[in-house]
């Protein structure tokens, strides 16, 4: 009896000690580099994306190639057309 209460007791011991090991957890609305992922960017399998130097590519549900400035963050259509307004599908 006395060997069951001591290995219940190391169990219980173990448990309080391993399970705080693990990093806290961010909960700021801060963007946190190498665990965060933008909310633009989303996360979800339909999302295809890839980098270059200066720009971020994606393909978007509805097939659209979006290019993301890496430096502004700004989103365009991915257009060959000079001055396009990117209001139509041609």
């Amino acid at each position: 009896m006395k060997k069951a209460i001591s290995l219940f007791l190391i169990l219980c011991i173990s448990t309080v000690l391993l399970s705080a090991c693990s990093p806290p957890i961010p909960t700021s609305d801060q963007y946190v580099e190498g665990y965060d992922l933008q909310n633009m960017f989303g996360n979800a399998p339909e999302f295809r994306m890839c980098a270059s130097d200066d720009s971020y590519y994606y393909l978007a549900p509805t097939g659209t190639i979006y290019i993301i400035d890496k430096q502004t963050l700004n989103c365009v259509p991915f257009c060959s057309k000079p001055n396009c307004k990117h209001d139509n599908a041609q």
